[in-house]
């Protein structure tokens, strides 16, 4: 090869920035013959020109020779030289963005899914992702690869392929694509188990790969339960997949499936057991109560939600699993919900929780005892606590059987109407304890004292009344 190809790679390779200009002066310097004599050498040759094309082609005036370079990064694809297969994935890549060429290089690309060189593979998972797969058998091999990296970047890829529409979740199906995923759970492998547990979360929370998959999306729910029910093993194992029974529940409980309630009484029994695995099944909850479906979905398992309101109130709420629990609880309870009652039936689950909850704590035996006690630990060190109370008690204040047991209580009037708050959350769900409790005593007898004194309270808003600071305006001083 003449010198002045490689002259004309080291300057573009190393110029500062990029002109339309000097990617054309250098093209002009390019001849196919020759670019396939240095390919494949290995060599710094090969790499300063394969950087120099790679910028070219990353610019218009490059693309044209970006599309005549089509047919020698197929066959340079399989090349044994790294940094060679690595450019052909990304060129791929580049030439699948372009019009009409979008399924390009399938085969190709999908070879090199399970190429040993990671960066190679996760480009060509990237390629592949970003537009349609047209023949998805090509990615068959990688599925019933023996290395278990490979088949989890399969099902990664396949899961986002899966997320584009319901159709497209349908051709993966029925590719087969994900059949061997739940066999990936019981690996003996921990991160192999950890992988594919979060591919399956990720594929319930797509709404278009739910809908396409059916009711096949619901034949992870026996294997996950399990999972997340089993005291075999190691706990961070066990710990994620009550996490994972979270997110599925949550994600598929619009489809009101009684298919999904062994996942909440795996939950319920996680909340019986300590550490990471309770504080899991706790956050759990959190994930299915942010939509109305999922509580309604939480409250069809009973024991699920005693077994929450009994982590939350059984003892206050000055621990971090206990403050973790209140938050649960009051998602579940509509704390976030413009409408936050639930069905006759979800009610009266939530009324027998708290209830039975309240009777078997060892101190506080009244929901207005328990965020009084909360309120009076005052500063810093209890703002959590404080926070979680008083999001609890705007969740449950618009049920007249909540509400009516706080206004009973003048200690925890004054104690809510008394506090002093600093700090944007403690005073934004103060201000919402109180507008929820100030609803409640315009809709309910009997209470006109307490009305008064909350709606004076409510109509000073979050940063007004009580609280220590009000918002914050910059002044700029002369």
């Amino acid at each position: 090869m003449g010198r002045s190809l490689l002259d004309a790679a080291q300057e573009l390779a190393s110029a500062p920035l990029v002109s339309e200009a000097a990617v054309q002066a250098f093209l002009c310097d390019v001849k196919l013959e020759e670019v396939e004599a240095v390919l494949g050498c290995s060599n710094t040759d090969e790499r300063v020109l394969l950087t120099a094309l790679d910028r070219a082609f990353a610019v218009p005036a490059g693309q044209a020779a970006l599309r005549a370079s089509r047919d020698l990064l197929l066959a340079a694809s399989s090349a044994q030289s790294v940094p060679l297969r690595r450019f052909c994935a990304s060129q791929l890549m580049r030439l699948r963005a372009l019009p009409g060429l979008e399924t390009v290089g399938e085969r190709e690309l999908a070879a090199l899914v399970a190429d040993a060189d990671t960066s190679v593979s996760s480009i060509s998972v990237a390629a592949l992702a970003v537009t349609t797969v047209s023949d998805l058998s090509c990615l068959c091999p990688a599925a019933q690869h023996k290395d278990a990296t490979v088949r989890l970047r399969l099902y990664d890829l396949a899961a986002r392929l899966a997320s584009k529409s319901p159709a497209a979740a349908a051709a993966v199906s029925a590719a087969g694509l994900l059949r061997g995923l739940l066999a990936e759970l019981l690996s003996p492998d921990l991160l192999v188990a950890l992988a594919g547990l979060e591919t399956v979360a990720t594929l319930a929370e797509s709404p278009a790969a739910a809908a396409g998959l059916g009711d096949s999306a619901l034949g992870v729910v026996p294997r996950l339960a399990d999972l997340a029910r089993t005291s075999v093993g190691d706990h961070l194992l066990r710990a994620r997949a009550v996490l994972v029974c979270g997110r599925v529940a949550g994600a598929l409980a619009a489809s009101e499936s009684p298919a999904l309630l062994p996942l909440l009484d795996a939950l319920a029994s996680a909340l019986t057991n300590d550490g990471a695995v309770q504080a899991a099944a706790v956050q759990a909850f959190g994930a299915i109560g942010a939509t109305s479906a999922g509580s309604e979905l939480a409250f069809h398992a009973p024991a699920s939600v005693q077994e929450l309101a009994r982590v939350a109130l059984t003892r206050g709420l000055t621990s971090e699993l206990a403050q973790a629990a209140a938050h649960a609880l009051a998602t579940l309870a509509g704390a976030e919900r413009p409408a936050a009652l639930l069905s006759d039936g979800s009610e009266a689950v939530l009324l027998s929780a708290v209830h039975d909850a309240l009777a078997a704590s060892r101190g506080a035996s009244t929901l207005a005892e328990v965020v009084a006690a909360t309120l009076r630990c005052k500063g810093p060190p209890f703002l959590e606590a404080r926070v979680a109370a008083y999001r609890l008690t705007s969740a449950l204040a618009c049920r007249p059987w909540a509400a009516s047991q706080l206004f009973t209580s003048a200690t925890f009037l004054d104690e809510l109407l008394g506090a002093v708050e600093d700090g944007h959350r403690a005073c934004t769900w103060r201000h919402a304890a109180v507008c929820s409790l100030a609803r409640a005593a315009g809709r309910m007898e009997g209470f006109g004292g307490a009305a008064a004194r909350l709606g004076q309270a409510a109509a000073s808003g979050p940063f007004g009344g009580n609280s220590a600071h009000g918002p914050q305006v910059a002044v700029a001083l002369k």
